[in-house]
């Protein structure tokens, strides 16, 4: 038997609409993607009363339904105060402006 090149610390990823707690206060979430890449991780870090998010997902009604589902459940209602983008994939980016008109600032490099 052979050693994987790569390991995980959890055996199953979250579930459409679930986060899974992957330190104090940090969670971690898929948003689907409609490729043959078919989901994109993004994150939540609590900030006491609102939440830092990472990346996310495409642009789509799916989505948006999701991030609702996500704010009823893991995010506990909390608002998203900031939103930090890593590149200018559609996938991490694609929400950006959603967020902005929920009252998030946006953080995220010029180019990438």
């Amino acid at each position: 038997m052979t050693t994987p090149l790569i390991t995980y610390p959890w055996d199953t990823p979250p579930a459409e609409g679930e986060a899974t707690q992957i330190a104090d206060g940090v969670l971690w979430m898929r948003m689907p993607l409609p490729m043959a890449l078919d989901h994109v991780n993004v994150f939540a870090f609590d900030e006491g009363e609102s939440w830092t998010v990472v990346d996310t997902g495409f642009a789509s009604k799916r989505s948006k339904a999701i991030w609702e589902t996500l704010f009823a459940g893991p995010l506990d209602g909390k608002p998203v105060s900031r939103l930090i983008v890593t590149h200018h994939h559609p996938d991490h980016v694609g929400l950006a402006g959603w967020f902005i008109t929920q009252g998030a600032e946006l953080l995220m490099p010029r180019t990438g």
